[in-house]
């Protein structure tokens, strides 16, 4: 929850850069102290932040140039400053403390921040798959704490302006102006069908909370692994349990059932050993690339 606040850019971000611009710091260690946290801080913002939620995905480039900006005005005055604030010039535990504080409080930054940890740290399965969508500038994003959609991506569709949709200015609450809707999606493995659920009605836009049914779905067995494409269009499946599939089949159409706040698709993969009821996620490879948050592929692949 507090996750929300902290990270969101019109809340947190512009407090940071008007104390940054305007609040006078004491001393030159303060002054690169406070450079170093709004530093750190812009470049967790425009890692983690899903910025297409926002307008755009290129309001991320915004805020580097707009954190350039705002350290222009102390870096004029550094030359001006003590090294120290002057009560504390000679006081050199409490200058150690001041360091040790900032370290703390970046180590923090960085523990808040999944980004900056490799989320893999011992040996797992993975697999590796065709990317599920044809041609377009698609954004590729990690959202899920849950262990049995850890690696799951959430895709969607920007247009030329990085949006997520077009001929509105603000997120419209019509399905058919988002950009991935009714997207045909292709088989990014060969496999047999082992699930199909395709008679949910889609949502419109809305808080998740509100979207009690399941998703329209197809599940592709390969081997002893599943894979999962999830928020189908209603009754838009194109294969049936016991369907073999191949690589560039297509099998649906991108929708907005289940729990969606906004159409999207969502892949996930799973290992069947047949020992937990519910197995964990496991990492997946498109053409050999293992996909951070805030992704644009731009896929022009013909199929």
């Amino acid at each position: 929850m507090w996750g929300q606040f902290i990270y969101h850019p019109f809340i947190a971000a512009p407090l940071m850069f008007l104390a940054l611009a305007f609040i006078p710091a004491k001393s030159k260690f303060n002054t690169v102290f406070n450079i170093l946290i709004v530093g750190l801080y812009t470049f967790i913002i425009y890692k983690i932040v899903l910025w297409p939620d926002y307008g755009t995905y290129y309001l991320r480039y915004l805020y580097i140039l707009l954190f350039f900006i705002v350290c222009i005005k102390p870096i004029r005055k550094f030359k001006d400053l003590p090294t120290f604030r002057k009560k504390y010039a000679n006081r050199w535990l409490v200058r150690l403390s001041g360091v040790i504080k900032g370290l703390l409080m970046i180590l923090l930054l960085l523990i808040l921040s999944k980004n900056f940890i490799n989320s893999i740290t011992e040996e797992v399965q993975t697999i590796d798959l065709e990317f599920p969508l044809k041609e377009g500038t698609y954004y590729i994003t990690n959202q899920h704490k849950d262990f049995r959609e850890e690696y799951a991506y959430d895709i969607t569709q920007l247009n030329i302006w990085g949006s997520q949709w077009s001929s509105r200015l603000y997120k419209p609450t019509d399905l058919e102006f988002y950009n991935i809707f009714k997207d045909t999606v292709y088989s990014p493995c060969c496999g047999n069908i082992s699930e199909v659920v395709e008679n949910h009605t889609d949502h419109s836009i809305g808080k998740l909370e509100d979207f009690k049914s399941p998703a329209n779905k197809v599940v592709i067995q390969v081997g002893d692994k599943s894979v999962e494409l999830l928020h189908l269009l209603k009754n838009s499946v194109l294969v049936n349990i016991g369907d073999t599939v191949i690589i560039g089949q297509a099998i649906a159409l991108v929708g907005n059932s289940g729990m969606s706040r906004y159409p999207h698709l969502h892949i996930n993969a799973y290992c069947n050993d047949g020992l937990l009821q519910y197995p964990s996620s496991i990492p997946i490879f498109f053409n050999g690339k293992l996909y951070d948050k805030n992704y644009l592929l731009k896929n022009n692949k013909t199929r």
